[in-house]
C-alpha cells in the first residue's frame, strides 16, 4: 500500500488556504480596477462589439443606479482586486421566475 503525503511530493503546495473573496463592487472605490479588467478582458477577447472605458463605466453605473438589474462583483486576494464578475438580473418565462447570469 502506498500512502500519498502532499508534503513529500510538492512541500512548495502545503498551505492550501484559499485567499481570494468575492464582494460586491463597492461604487467609486472599486470602479477604475474593474474598468481597466473588463477592457483588458475585451482587448484579449474582442466581442461582437469594440468596448471602451465608457460603456464599463456607464454598465456600471446603471447597475448601481438599479441593482435590480444586475450587480457587479469584485474578486480580492487581500485588499488587490484580481478580478471580476458582472451579474445581469432578468425575468425567463422558461424558468418561470427571475434569472441571473453571469455576463462578464
Amino acid at each position: 500500500m502506498v500512502t500519498f503525503t502532499p508534503d513529500a511530493c510538492a512541500p512548495e503546495m502545503l498551505d492550501l488556504t484559499p485567499t481570494a473573496t468575492l464582494r460586491p463592487a463597492l461604487p467609486g472605490a472599486d470602479e477604475d480596477a474593474l474598468v481597466a479588467m473588463s477592457v483588458a478582458l475585451y482587448a484579449e477577447d474582442p466581442g461582437a462589439r469594440n468596448i471602451h472605458e465608457a460603456d464599463v463605466r456607464r454598465t456600471l453605473a446603471h447597475l448601481a443606479a438599479h441593482p435590480d438589474r444586475g450587480l457587479a462583483l469584485v474578486v480580492t486576494d487581500g485588499d488587490e482586486p484580481v478580478g471580476y464578475m458582472i451579474l445581469i438580473a432578468f425575468w425567463s418565462n422558461e424558468l418561470g421566475g427571475l434569472v441571473a447570469i453571469v455576463d462578464e
